[in-house]
């Protein structure tokens, strides 16, 4: 075995470092200067990594943090169709409001114009106008008011108002079908307006389906529903007549609106009205009496009566006027009104009275004083009988004031019995859990009123037999709901308070105005019918009502302002709606009336007249061609006019007005009309009114329409129409005849007023 070694050659040793370790360290340079000190652009990059480096840590610390957040967020996060699962309309309004924010400038959708009407009616002006203020993109009022002209509510019966309250009464449960329909009449003030959106006149007596006349309109006839025993109340039609409606056509439109509602699905179980001479006229018409208060109206029985508040007030009136008589078994018994006021002067003397309730608006009635059922109502109280049988026990007042005293307390008990709201009441006699317990009541009362008579009228007196028709009906309506499971009646709903309260809602709509026009009180009562809608409660389960009875409300406002049933509704109109039933085209009567409605003969009474209208038709010719020419920017119709610069011929007509009417004689300023434009707006200025009677005569509700219509069919203005530029010269000829109506419209108002301060003089000196 053979060992080999293998050598290499071996470096020798280094020198060893010389280093100085107990030295100070000193300013000398080193031996090896770049291993101990750095260059300032190494230095300076360095930092900079350093401090970039700290950023980036920072940095994501942060978006670290920011992503534990938005985990947490999204674990939490609440979808809007989880939140508003159960309200769906609520949550489209949520979800447009979000894309009302991004595109503003977008135009509305229809579930955007009915959400932000439903709203307005809901919440009313202020309300609405405070939505706007907290942040949410809505429609302003002007928007609304275009698009609220477009939901159609005309007098006469609209059936699509009553489909409306038919989607609304789907949740109804059985009992609150039954209803009872009441109507009164309300003032209105004479004044005719021409609304040129529904081309027709406004403030003429208007019967809907039976008929309008050419006369101004001062009486408002409504129709309200309400629930015998619900809270619920629609109106559902109102008519404008010239005094109180004729019993005749009363009677027409009274069995149109009960068949109307039998329609719909409801029950009419009652009727109630006050007692003016055309209802009485009525009920006589249907054999109306105590004995026999109803009458059938497609197999249903509906009951008559007469509103409680106004017999009571008739009671106090009457009583004013004339001493009743009660007979009894053993003696009569005499009631006066001087009694009670005997007792008022006396009792007012002390510090603490007996009736301190009592003042002199009680006792010393002012003509609208009457018209207060309070007053009456605390007459006829509890306390006036304490307090005059306190001073007849006290022998302070005679004893014949018992009599007084006991009249009071028994009318104060048939007034609790017809005015029962609450099944619990401190008194006893308006408990309406006790209504079937003290039924028989009705019965005493009736009697009562058998024995009450007034010496000093010959016979029966109207609200004697007003209170025992109301006694016998609301006996037999309260037999029949028994035996159909009622068990108690709030007789409060049995009266005319809602449709009070909506002509108070009526007067109080754009400032307390108490006597508003024909055109203000049907837009009134747009707004209030709107807004009864969504008040009224669908059942008596509230969450129910609740949930769905908004979105129920949007979709009947769809389906409201509907284009095609618009259509359809002015088409109807159009057909059946004429201006009076007796007129036919061509007859002089008929234009006669025409002509009288309208008051045209008032400035051409006057010296001159016919010169000064022709001058007054000569400058609106001009103003009507000014004003198309300046939409259009014609240059073929601006050659209709002729400047003052030009040659001015005496056959062009006479232009006093027009010359001074300038107001700036170094300018071309007013134009004159050429010879054709000046006998065109001549010959329909002299023919308007006939042209305007024989159009209405012939029936329908547009009225420019049938008088442009007219006046195209003759010579002169088929000729001026054939001749350059028709379409512009037909918008001229309309923008002629518009104004010539609003002309008409405010004489006939000026000769009402005229008429009115006349009435009132010749009032006030009989009166002196």
């Amino acid at each position: 075995m053979k060992i080999y070694c293998i050598f290499r050659e071996v470096p020798p040793p280094a020198e060893p470092l010389s280093v100085n370790i107990t030295a100070e360290p000193s300013t000398k340079t080193s031996q090896y200067p770049n291993m101990n000190r750095r260059s300032p652009q190494s230095s300076s990059k360095h930092q900079g990594i350093r401090s970039q480096k700290s950023n980036d840590n920072r940095r994501i610390q942060r978006l670290k943090a920011s992503v534990t957040t938005l985990k947490m967020k999204l674990k939490e996060r609440v979808d809007l169709k989880d939140v508003f699962s159960k309200n769906v309309t609520f949550r489209r309004l949520i979800e447009a409001q979000v894309e009302r924010h991004k595109h503003r400038n977008r135009a509305y959708t229809d579930f955007e114009k009915t959400s932000s009407l439903s709203l307005y009616y809901s919440c009313g002006p202020t309300g609405y106008q405070t939505l706007m203020k907290m942040g949410l993109h809505l429609p302003n009022r002007s928007t609304l008011g275009r698009w609220t002209k477009q939901l159609p509510m005309f007098p006469g019966l609209n059936h699509r108002l009553l489909s409306c309250i038919q989607k609304i009464m789907e949740k109804f449960n059985d009992e609150d079908l039954d209803c009872l329909i009441t109507w009164d009449e309300v003032g209105m003030k004479e004044f005719i307006e021409y609304n040129k959106f529904y081309d027709m006149f406004e403030g003429i007596i208007d019967f809907g389906e039976h008929g309008r006349t050419l006369e101004p309109a001062n009486e408002a006839l409504v129709f309200m529903i309400r629930g015998i025993n619900s809270s619920w109340r629609f109106p559902i039609s109102f008519y404008f007549s010239k005094g109180a409606t004729p019993s005749e056509m009363l009677e027409k439109i009274v069995v149109d609106n009960i068949k109307a509602v039998q329609n719909i699905g409801l029950r009419v179980r009652l009727g109630v009205c006050d007692m003016s001479f055309t209802n009485q006229g009525l009920y006589r018409a249907w054999s109306i009496t105590p004995s026999n208060p109803s009458k059938i109206f497609n197999d249903q029985q509906v009951y008559f009566i007469h509103d409680t508040p106004h017999l009571i007030k008739l009671v106090r009136n009457n009583l004013i006027n004339h001493t009743f008589l009660v007979r009894e078994k053993k003696k009569s018994k005499k009631v006066k009104w001087s009694h009670i006021r005997t007792f008022f002067e006396k009792d007012r003397r002390v510090s603490s009275r007996m009736a301190p309730r009592l003042s002199k608006s009680h006792i010393y009635l002012k003509d609208y004083s009457k018209m207060k059922v309070k007053l009456a109502a605390q007459v006829f109280s509890n306390s006036v009988y304490a307090g005059i049988a306190t001073m007849c026990r006290l022998r302070i007042l005679k004893k014949d004031f018992k009599d007084t005293a006991d009249f009071l307390k028994k009318i104060d008990e048939i007034f609790d019995f017809l005015n029962m709201s609450s099944l619990r009441n401190d008194k006893f006699g308006r408990c309406a859990a006790f209504f079937y317990q003290k039924i028989g009541k009705l019965d005493d009362y009736f009697e009562f009123f058998e024995s009450v008579s007034i010496p000093s009228m010959s016979r029966e007196p109207e609200f004697l037999r007003g209170l025992k028709l109301t006694l016998r009906g609301i006996k037999h309506l309260a037999i029949d709901l028994y035996k159909e499971g009622y068990r108690h009646i709030y007789t409060r709903n049995l009266q005319q308070d809602c449709l009070e309260n909506f002509f108070s809602l009526a007067r109080s709509k754009g400032g307390h105005c108490r006597n508003p026009t024909a055109r203000c009180f049907r837009t009134n009562f747009r707004f209030l019918f709107f807004a009864t809608l969504i008040h009224s409660p669908t059942s008596g389960n509230t969450e129910n009502c609740s949930e769905g009875s908004f979105q129920k409300y949007v979709e009947n406002m769809q389906s409201f302002m509907a284009s095609e049933n618009r259509d359809s509704y002015e088409q109807k109109r159009k057909v059946i709606a004429r201006p009076t039933d007796d007129i036919v085209e061509d007859n002089k009567v008929g234009l006669q009336s025409a002509a009288e409605f309208y008051s045209v003969n008032v400035v051409r009474k006057l010296k001159f007249g016919k010169e000064q209208e022709s001058e007054v038709a000569l400058y609106m010719g001009a103003a009507c061609i000014k004003a198309i020419t300046n939409m259009s920017s014609c240059e073929t119709c601006e050659k209709m006019l002729v400047q003052r610069t030009e040659q001015i011929t005496p056959e062009m007509g006479k232009y006093s007005l027009v010359d001074f009417k300038q107001y700036d004689r170094f300018s071309n300023g007013l134009a004159y009309l050429s010879k054709s434009e000046s006998d065109l707006f001549q010959f329909v200025n002299s023919t308007f009114t006939k042209t305007t009677c024989q159009a209405l005569n012939s029936g329908g509700t547009k009225v420019l329409s049938g008088v442009l219509d007219r006046f195209e069919k003759q010579l002169l203005v088929i000729g001026w129409l054939k001749e350059d530029c028709p379409d512009h010269r037909r918008q001229i000829l309309q923008h002629f005849i518009r104004a010539k109506m609003y002309q008409l419209v405010k004489d006939k108002n000026d000769a009402i007023r005229q008429l009115r301060s006349w009435s009132q003089t010749r009032r006030d000196l009989r009166n002196q």
